[in-house]
């Protein structure tokens, strides 16, 4: 197990977006940055729990998790990758997808989704949803 405090600074902020896991938490978070105070915590990080926002922890504590894909990248952009779009009608049930095979319902092209909207459902309330599609990552090496 590797933890924040095993990191050097540089590869600490290379890490900024990316997952960690921490004490009393059972789903891993964001790692976002480091902090100094003269509180309880000298030198920590500040992680970002997608259901109750920020909080700390000491860097010790704070187990990296490459194995997850980076929620952003160190800028603060969207992870390196490409969007796929789809369309979806609405239904009694809720939403569906238009196109019931999964290889062409997600194309690279908005533009061609918003004519199948327009084509495949006509007079039919359709949006346009997207997926972001990373590159792939080694997981053993």
């Amino acid at each position: 197990m590797t933890t924040l405090d095993d990191l050097t600074p540089q590869e600490r902020d290379d890490y900024v977006g990316a997952w960690v896991n921490v004490p009393h938490n059972p789903r891993p978070v964001i790692y976002m940055r480091d902090f100094y105070s003269t509180g309880e915590i000298k030198h920590g990080a500040i992680f970002l729990d997608p259901l109750y926002g920020d909080n700390h922890a000491r860097l010790e504590d704070c187990v990296t998790r490459p194995d997850l894909p980076r929620a952003w990248a160190p800028n603060g952009k969207p992870a390196a990758g490409e969007w796929e779009y789809a369309v979806q009608y609405l239904t009694p049930d809720g939403w569906k997808y238009s196109r019931p095979s999964w290889e062409n319902r997600w194309q690279d092209s908005e533009a061609v989704q918003e004519v199948r909207a327009y084509r495949d459902h006509p007079g039919q309330e359709t949006r346009i949803v997207r997926r972001l599609v990373s590159q792939p990552e080694v997981m053993e090496e």
